[in-house]
């Protein structure tokens, strides 16, 4: 269980790390402003919407 949360720990690290990056810096900052978004929610919202807007030019292709 020790084990689990330390990996666990080190991929919120990760994920605040690159949120942090660019090109990811300011629109994070910008979601984090609302009540209740931190870096997790906030790439999680950006890796759906890429998923998506990909779906979206396959069909359209």
């Amino acid at each position: 269980m020790k084990v689990q949360e330390e990996n666990l720990k080190a991929m919120d690290r990760k994920i605040q790390e690159i949120a942090e990056s660019e090109p990811f810096r300011e629109r994070v900052g910008i979601l984090r402003c609302f009540r209740g978004v931190d870096y997790l929610t906030a790439m999680f919202y950006f890796a759906k919407s890429v998923t998506l807007r990909d779906l979206k030019r396959q069909a359209l292709s």
